[in-house]
């Protein structure tokens, strides 16, 4: 079984474009990753599963904890960023290169299975949501993040629409989906008794244009498209960014509110 479905490929290089700088990013939505590992619950001695790690930090939150830990990412880079991030500890994590939609693992491998705004992304959400179900053994406890339709999430990503090349067709699945219980209930109802908790917090920078550094280093799908752009359109597309973020400063900085929703699972 391959690592990565060739299909995958490309949005593999799309978020891995940021490497280790994501970790930027992961910093910023760190109340949100905290808050689904709360609602995991991990136990010491128990099997997690990661799906969508990126540079490992509701991975690392998880180990602290005392569990067992398996974190899998479509990057190798992002995935070379969370072993660094990582470094030496008593309770290592297992990183390992791994497609969500085809999970290198037997079934029921694990007690409690995490994906932190991750599998959202999954062009084929039905076949994700199906592997995330196989791997968890009956009983376990699964946690999905997403960002919810209306959140400032989606407002950002429209940001670089201009700028970007057309979709493919047919294009994928909006991921604002699963940021709904009705997609969840649609793409996991069938494997897991689901229940709900919505959540919110304040991405806070100096300003728009230190925000739009912050992504253009680090976040995948914004760093793809400013450097496929000539030296006028990424200045455009980087005035776009900041004034948009500028419209969210405060006294003191800025402070961009984003909501999300966590969907907890009891595998049947």
């Amino acid at each position: 079984m391959t690592a990565v479905k060739t299909s995958n490929e490309k949005t593999a290089r799309l978020w891995g474009s940021g490497g280790r700088e994501y970790e930027i990013i992961s910093q910023a939505i760190g109340p949100a990753i905290l808050h689904g590992v709360e609602r995991l619950a991990p136990q010491p001695g128990e099997r997690i599963l990661d799906v969508g790690t990126g540079t490992g930090r509701a991975a690392r939150e998880v180990a602290v904890r005392g569990a067992s830990v398996v974190a899998v990412d479509i990057s190798e880079e992002l995935l070379d960023g969370a072993r660094e991030l990582s470094g030496p500890s008593q309770n290592p994590i297992d990183y390992r290169l791994a497609d969500a939609e085809v999970l290198p693992f037997e079934d029921s491998s694990f007690d409690r299975v995490l994906s932190s705004f991750g599998v959202i992304f999954s062009a084929e959400p039905f076949v994700a949501a199906g592997e995330l179900a196989r791997v968890l053994r009956p009983g376990g406890r699964l946690v999905v993040l997403a960002w919810t339709p209306e959140s400032n999430a989606g407002a950002m990503r429209q940001l670089t629409a201009p700028f970007a090349p057309p979709p493919p067709e047919p294009a994928p699945p909006p991921p604002h989906a699963w940021g709904t219980e009705e997609g969840t209930r649609d793409y996991l109802g069938s494997h897991f008794e689901l229940s709900y908790e919505y959540g919110a917090f304040d991405f806070r920078q100096a300003d728009g244009a230190t925000a739009w550094r912050a992504f253009v280093a680090g976040f995948g799908p914004v760093k793809m498209v400013a450097d496929s752009l000539d030296e006028m359109q990424r200045g455009e597309l980087a005035r776009s960014f900041s004034e948009w973020c500028d419209q969210f400063r405060t006294g003191v900085g800025l402070s961009i509110p984003f909501e999300y929703l966590v969907t907890i699972g009891q595998r049947r």
